[in-house]
C-alpha cells in the first residue's frame, strides 16, 4: 500500500522529520531516511530524508543494486560497516553522496509485509556495535506503528468516501423516483423497519428519510425496498 506523498500531512509528517532527525543525531552520522515500499515497482518513497543538516524532499529510487534491495526482499537489518561501494557499485546514489557505511531495516506491519524502510548512511565507518543495531530497531518499531496507523486512517476515509458517494446516489435515484405508495423499506444489520409513509402511522417515514437517517457504515450491504 503506498501513501502517496502523498497521504502523510500535518502529526504524520511530523513524526517522520523528528524521527530520521533523531536518528541521525543519536548515531552521530550524516543522512538517515524513511520510505514507504511500492512493491509494484520495486520503488522505495521516501516519507522524510535528512541529510547533512538539510532535508532532501521526495526522494524515490529503485531498490535493485542497493543496499535496501536485500532489506526489503530478505525482511532483515542490513550493516555495512565500510566499503559499502564496493559492495553495491551500481548504486549510483551511494557514490554521489561518498557513503561508506549503511544500516538499513524494514518496516514489516502484523503480518510481516513490508511497508517501507529504514535507513542511514555515513561518510565513515560505522562499526557493528550491539548499541548501535539496538537503537537502530527502536526507532524502527516506532516508524512501523506509526506508518500503519497512517495507512489505517486513510483506508478508513477512503472508504468512508466510497460509501458516501453511493449514499448520494442512492438518494438522488429515489428523489427522482414518482411517488410509490404502500412502501415499506427495511434496513438490517441492525434491522430497522420503516413503515409505509402514511400520517396515520406514528412511525411514518419517507425513504430519503431513511437514507439519511440511517448509520452509514455496514447496513448498505443489506438495504432492500419492500413493494406490496
Amino acid at each position: 500500500m503506498l501513501a502517496p506523498p502523498y497521504r502523510l500531512r500535518g502529526s504524520g509528517e511530523n513524526f517522520f522529520k523528528a524521527l530520521v532527525e533523531n536518528l541521525a543525531k543519536v548515531l552521530n552520522i550524516r543522512g538517515a531516511w524513511g520510505t514507504e515500499y511500492d512493491k509494484e515497482n520495486r520503488q522505495l518513497n521516501s516519507l522524510a530524508f535528512w541529510m547533512g543538516g538539510q532535508w532532501v524532499e521526495q526522494y524515490n529510487y529503485d531498490i535493485a543494486g542497493t543496499p535496501c534491495e536485500p532489506v526489503v526482499e530478505e525482511k532483515e537489518l542490513i550493516h555495512v560497516a565500510e566499503n559499502v561501494l564496493e559492495l553495491y557499485p551500481n548504486d549510483t546514489d551511494l557514490e554521489s553522496l561518498d557513503a561508506v557505511s549503511y544500516i538499513g531495516v524494514p518496516l514489516l506491519d502484523l503480518n510481516g509485509c513490508v511497508l517501507g524502510h529504514l535507513a542511514v548512511f555515513d561518510t565513515k565507518l560505522l562499526p557493528e556495535e550491539s548499541w548501535v543495531n539496538s537503537v537502530f530497531n527502536i526507532f524502527a518499531a516506532r516508524a512501523s506503528a506509526e506508518l500503519q496507523r497512517i495507512n489505517a486512517e486513510y483506508d478508513v476515509r477512503e472508504r468512508e468516501e466510497k460509501l458516501s458517494r453511493l449514499v448520494d446516489s442512492a438518494m438522488d435515484a429515489l428523489a427522482n423516483h414518482s411517488v410509490i405508495p404502500h412502501r415499506a423499506v427495511v434496513i438490517s444489520r441492525p434491522a430497522y423497519l420503516y413503515y409505509p409513509a402514511c400520517s396515520s402511522h406514528p412511525n411514518s417515514i419517507s425513504p430519503i428519510q431513511v437514507l439519511r437517517q440511517a448509520p452509514l457504515t455496514g447496513w448498505l450491504q443489506s438495504f432492500f425496498v419492500i413493494t406490496s
